[in-house]
């Protein structure tokens, strides 16, 4: 019989799988380079031989720019390893992904994406916020119907949040109002956008500019971002009242219509502060229908971000959000959960206004 030559790889690996059996690695295996000059070998004979040991299922894959873990060590005494359970991750939107802006769907796929491949099965609930109207008690019956080890919330209110903090499992608060809760929690600052906005046109002479702002903003009570808004307004020498700059409404295609209907009625704004995607279209198409024009009749800024604004004539002045750091931290914290660590913390990224030709002057 013809004895196996070992190859380069396959020699490395062995010498790992010796390494780790006396006890020399921690749970982490050192990088690439680092291996290559402690044992001599080249890089490509390095990645080859950990790639041996992540077939074996003695090693995984930290992620994208993470070391590798040790996930079994029955696997270096040459038992068959027994694969490990997947972390069960449901992310829990809102409202239905149809009525996202397009920059938001990007990253929720985009985190979906990045937990799957460090391992997790995770998936998108079948039912959202909205469809329980945001009450804990309905929200509860279906989370015990499916379960999950990190449950991940968008935009959530403190009921809802606060019934979340007092379960078992882990969850991670997507925005909403979660910064007075000891849940992990990453969202947008929405305070500077709002306040350099609302100052802009001001300077432009609008002072009669109505914020459609999304329900977390509006109930159950005015959020800081919405008071912020109506503290910039009187600071400013415009008396605020919340029901005219901060008016309340069915957050659908009617309730915004028939909100529009009113405050153009008798006393039409001359700026808008556009709240969310779905407004947006609703909120376009009343001024066209009304023969009102943007921005010589109507200035429009949208408080969100959204790849669409940009093929919009003219292009909407907008908040830039800091979406890519929040999905960072979300899958930080997953990973911390891998690992047996529960994971705390509150991250939260200031938004940024961008002005452009949707804004202009106070019409005389």
């Amino acid at each position: 019989m013809a004895l196996h030559k070992l190859s380069a790889a396959e020699q490395t690996a062995a010498h790992l799988k010796d390494w780790l059996l006396n006890k020399n690695a921690t749970n982490q295996i050192p990088g690439v380079d680092r291996l290559s000059l402690e044992l001599g070998v080249s890089r490509d004979t390095v990645r080859r031989a950990l790639v041996l040991l992540e077939k074996s299922g003695l090693i995984r894959s930290g992620g994208k720019g993470k070391p590798r873990v040790i996930v079994n060590d029955s696997a270096i005494d040459g038992e068959q390893p027994t694969k490990s359970k997947a972390l069960r991750v449901n992310i829990f939107p809102d409202m239905n992904m149809e009525h996202f802006a397009s920059y938001l769907v990007t990253h929720a796929l985009q985190l979906q994406r990045q937990l799957t491949d460090a391992g997790c099965n995770c998936q998108f609930t079948d039912r959202t916020l909205a469809d329980f109207d945001h009450q804990p008690q309905r929200i509860s019956r279906y989370v015990a119907a499916n379960e999950a080890d990190v449950w991940i919330v968008m935009a959530a209110s403190s009921d809802v949040l606060e019934w979340f903090e007092q379960q078992s499992f882990v969850t991670v608060a997507w925005g909403g109002r979660h910064r007075h809760l000891s849940l992990p929690g990453s969202g947008t600052n929405l305070v500077p956008a709002i306040r350099e906005a609302t100052r802009h046109l001001i300077s432009l002479g609008h002072r009669r500019i109505a914020y459609l702002a999304p329900p977390i903003i509006r109930q159950p009570s005015i959020s800081t971002s919405g008071q912020a808004f109506l503290e910039e307004l009187n600071t400013r020498g415009v008396s605020a009242a919340s029901s005219y700059h901060l008016p309340e409404f069915s957050s659908d295609p009617h309730g915004i219509e028939v909100a529009l209907k009113e405050m153009f009625r008798v006393t039409p704004p001359t700026a808008l502060i556009v709240g969310m995607h779905s407004y947006h279209l609703t909120v376009l198409s009343f001024l066209r229908q009304n023969n009102l024009r943007v921005p010589e009749d109507v200035s429009i800024v949208a408080g969100y971000m959204d790849a669409k604004l940009d093929w919009m004539i003219p292009r909407q002045a907008h908040f830039h959000l800091q979406m890519d750091k929040i999905i960072r931290r979300i899958v930080k914290w997953v990973e911390d959960v891998i690992r047996g660590k529960r994971p705390d913390g509150c991250a939260i990224y200031d938004a940024a206004y961008f002005s452009g030709p949707s804004v202009g002057p106070v019409p005389r």
